[in-house]
C-alpha cells in the first residue's frame, strides 16, 4: 500500500467522521455548552478581624464579635464542659446560647439544662469572655459571582447555539412547538399512550394509539402524535426502529413457536385504542382562555367492546363516561382465533395417506414425519423380497419348509438313560495315602503318617457321593 493510497483512507475517515459527528450533533437532545472565561485584578481591602488571644486559640481571626461569639457557642455545642446537673440523664438536656455584646469589650455564654423530668430548666452563666483582640488585616476582593485566585478575579459563563437552552453547563435542544404534528411513534405496551412518547427531546401526545402492533415479538403502542411543546428526556420511550406488525382490530399480537401471530383479545390482555381530541377556547380578542382534552379508549376483551370517553375541562375538572356494547358468546376463545388464522398448525386438521410408492401428509410437521417414517418401515419390511422375509411368509402361511427339522416331533426325539451315566468311581487311589518320611540327617528321620487320614476321607467321599446323588435326583424330577 502506497503513500497515496494511505493518504486517502485518512482523508475519507476524517471526512466520514465529521460527517457522522455533524449528523448526531444535529439530533442530539444534550450538548455541552460553550465555556467563555473572563480575568480581572483583584481589589485590595483592609479588613478589621477579631480573635481572643491574638487568634492562637481555637477560633482564630473572624470579621466580627458576632461571629466570634458565635464560634463558641458552636465549639460548646460539639464538646459540652457539662455544667448541668446530671440528674441521672448526663449532658443529654444541655445546651448553650450567647447572651449580649458589649460594644466590642467582652460578650457572655449560657448554659441551659432541661427540661428535667418535672418541666423545669437550669440557666447558668457559663462563661464571660474578655476584650476581644483586633487586628486589621489586608486582603483582596472579588466582585459577587467571580472567583478570588490569588491576587486575580475569575467568571466562567456558558452559552448555548440558537434552538439550545442553558442548563447548568450543557445545553438542552428546545422542544418543537406545541402542535407540531410527528411521526407514527411506538413504545411499550407496559407504558400508557396517556403519558407520551419521547422523540428528538420533545414530549409528542397520541392523537391516536392502539396496542394491536409488534415489534420484534414485542407488543407495542403504535400511532400518530403531535408535539406538547414539552422538554422529555432519554429515558422516556423512543419512536419506533422497525415497521410494527399489525393485526385486525379486536386482535393482540403473540408469539407462538417463535412466530408472532395475531390472537384474540382477552380479559388479561384486550385490544385497546385510544384517541384523543383537543379544543382551545379564544375570547374576543382571541386570546386562548382555555385547553379541553378528549380521551375515548375502546377495549375489547373477545366478548364485547367497552368505551370509556374522559373530558377535561379548563378548569382542571374531568367527566368520564362509560358505553358497554355486551358479550359476544357466539363462537368459543377457539374456534374464533382458527377462525382469524387458519393457516396456524394448531388450527389445520392433518390428514395423511398414500402406499410404498406415494405418501401425502397434510397438518402438523411432527406427525407428518413420525407419520411418513411408519410409512417407509413396513414398505421396507413388506416390500423389499429378502431370504428371511420369504422364510417368515412361508411360516405365516403353514408352509414351513423346515417343519421336518422340529425337534418336537416324535420321530426327531432322542431317550437316554441315566442309569450308570453318574460316576461313582473315587478320585484316590484305592490304596489311599501313604505315609511319608523326610531324612533329617544321616541319624534322623522324620515320618508324617498321612495314612492315619485314610479312614476319615472315606467318610467324607461317602457323604459327598450321597449329597450328589440327592442333587441329581432333583435335576431329573425337575424339582424346584
Amino acid at each position: 500500500m502506497n503513500l497515496e493510497v494511505l493518504m486517502r483512507f485518512a482523508l475519507g475517515f476524517l471526512i466520514g467522521a465529521c460527517l457522522w459527528a455533524a449528523g448526531n450533533r444535529a439530533h442530539a437532545t444534550t450538548i455541552p455548552a460553550t465555556a467563555n472565561t473572563q480575568t480581572q485584578a483583584a481589589t485590595q481591602a483592609t479588613v478589621t478581624k477579631y480573635s481572643l488571644n491574638g487568634g492562637q486559640t481555637t477560633y482564630g481571626w473572624l470579621a466580627s464579635v458576632a461571629a466570634l461569639q458565635g464560634a463558641v457557642v458552636s465549639n460548646l455545642t460539639s464538646q459540652p464542659p457539662h455544667v448541668c446537673s446530671t440528674n441521672g440523664t448526663g449532658a443529654a438536656y444541655e445546651s448553650y446560647s450567647a447572651g449580649p455584646i458589649s460594644g466590642t469589650s467582652y460578650f457572655v455564654i449560657y448554659s441551659t439544662c432541661g427540661p428535667y423530668p418535672d418541666g423545669t430548666y437550669q440557666w447558668t452563666n457559663l462563661a464571660t469572655y474578655y476584650y476581644p483582640i483586633s487586628q486589621n488585616f489586608t486582603e483582596y476582593q472579588c466582585p459577587s459571582g467571580w472567583t478570588l485566585s490569588g491576587t486575580s478575579c475569575t467568571l466562567t459563563t456558558y452559552s448555548c447555539p440558537a434552538n439550545y437552552t442553558l442548563s447548568g453547563t450543557v445545553c438542552n435542544s428546545n422542544p418543537d412547538p406545541a402542535g407540531t404534528q410527528g411521526p407514527s411513534l411506538c413504545i411499550p405496551a407496559t407504558a400508557k399512550p396517556q403519558n407520551g412518547a419521547c422523540y428528538n427531546g420533545t414530549l409528542y401526545d397520541y392523537q391516536t394509539a392502539s396496542n394491536q402492533f409488534a415489534i420484534d415479538g414485542v407488543q407495542q403502542w403504535c400511532g400518530p402524535a403531535q408535539s406538547s411543546g414539552q422538554p422529555c428526556t432519554a429515558t422516556t420511550p423512543q419512536a419506533a426502529t422497525s415497521t410494527p406488525t399489525s393485526c385486525p382490530a379486536g386482535q393482540v399480537p403473540g408469539l407462538i413457536n417463535g412466530q408472532t401471530v395475531c390472537l384474540g383479545a382477552g380479559d388479561s390482555n384486550p385490544a385497546q385504542k385510544v384517541e384523543t381530541t383537543t379544543m382551545t377556547t379564544t375570547n374576543a380578542q382571541g386570546q386562548a382562555t382555555g385547553t379541553t382534552s378528549t380521551t375515548t379508549t375502546t377495549t375489547n376483551t373477545g366478548t364485547g367492546s367497552t368505551v370509556t370517553t374522559t373530558t377535561r375541562n379548563p378548569d382542571g375538572t374531568s367527566t368520564t363516561q362509560t358505553q358497554n356494547a355486551g358479550p359476544n358468546t357466539s363462537k368459543p376463545d377457539m374456534e374464533r382465533f382458527c377462525d382469524q388464522n387458519p393457516d396456524a398448525s394448531i388450527c389445520k386438521k392433518s390428514s395423511w395417506g398414500g402406499t410404498c410408492g406415494a405418501f401425502a401428509c397434510d397438518g402438523d410437521a411432527v406427525q407428518c414425519a413420525i407419520a411418513r417414517e411408519m410409512y417407509q418401515r413396513d414398505c421396507t419390511l413388506f416390500e423389499t423380497q429378502t431370504s428371511l422375509s420369504t422364510l417368515g411368509n412361508q411360516v405365516a402361511s403353514g408352509a414351513d419348509p423346515q417343519a421336518s427339522q422340529n425337534p418336537a416331533l416324535e420321530a426327531n426325539r432322542q431317550t437316554t438313560s441315566l442309569s450308570g451315566s453318574i460316576s461313582q468311581d473315587t478320585f484316590l487311589s484305592q490304596g489311599g495315602l501313604g505315609d511319608q518320611q523326610i531324612v533329617v540327617s544321616p541319624s534322623l528321620t522324620v515320618t508324617l503318617p498321612w495314612s492315619q487320614l485314610n479312614q476319615y476321607l472315606s467318610y467324607m467321599g461317602a457323604i459327598v457321593v450321597a449329597f450328589a446323588m440327592i442333587f441329581a435326583a432333583r435335576i431329573v424330577v425337575g424339582a424346584r
